[in-house]
């Protein structure tokens, strides 16, 4: 139990004393949202054809489960591996994965015909 609350403790900290970057990624991918809602509802054309590429990406003869996880486990670590190695270069690209996610939720969620 010690040991627990010393790693409780240590994240704690650790969130607290990078609490301003938190809140500016939570900003970031706040606006990529807001994007994703007016563009679903000011273009639904685009919207239809960006949900589109997201279906055809999709094999639908997977079965429920183990398949399926496995297959976003790949993709989400392609993305942040990506993403880690560019951020050293580029510095933004975190960013942009963070606003993309979020505009991507922003369609999603404001696509009636879903």
């Amino acid at each position: 139990m010690r040991l627990l609350q010393k790693i409780f403790n240590y994240y704690k900290k650790l969130i607290f004393e990078n609490r301003y970057w938190l809140f500016v990624i939570l900003i970031i991918f706040a606006l990529g949202v807001i994007l994703g809602l007016f563009t679903a509802q000011t273009n639904p054309d685009i919207t239809k054809n960006i949900i589109a590429q997201y279906a055809e990406s999709i094999d639908t003869s997977m079965k429920p489960g183990w398949e399926v996880t496995k297959v976003i486990f790949i993709r989400n670590f392609l993305v942040v591996l990506v993403s880690i190695l560019t951020s050293t270069i580029l510095g933004f690209s975190s960013a942009f994965v963070v606003f993309s996610n979020g505009m991507i939720l922003g369609l999603f969620i404001g696509f009636g015909e879903i």
